[in-house]
């Protein structure tokens, strides 16, 4: 157990004290023997990345959607396309929030 100096009221606490008995200052950001805490990123990249391309699809296709329907030509086609694209985002967005829920540590 190694004593560190409290940086508001200057009292020796304990590194293993969550918050100076003093004054209650929090203790966990003080860095310990000139080591700074380092924070771990939990979910990876690859869950982030389909939540983002789901995120940014949905309103994609939402405006595709109601631009191929506005015209008075029939679209089918075109309308099919986009709701293909909404169904597929919502799938990626869902999916990326299962698999970092799945995988958080």
């Amino acid at each position: 157990m190694a004593l560190i100096s409290c940086p508001e009221c200057g009292r020796q606490v304990s590194d293993k004290a969550s918050a100076c008995p003093q004054c209650a200052c929090p203790l966990g950001a003080v860095s310990v023997g000139g080591v700074g805490v380092v924070t771990i990123q939990e979910t990876s990249k690859k869950w982030k990345k389909l939540q983002l391309l789901g995120a940014i699809g949905v309103p994609v296709c939402f405006i595709g959607i109601m631009s191929s329907t506005g015209t008075d030509q029939p679209s089918g086609g075109a309308s099919a396309f986009w709701v293909l694209g909404m169904l597929a985002s919502i799938g990626a967005y869902i999916y990326g929030r299962f698999g970092a829920w799945w995988h958080h540590r």
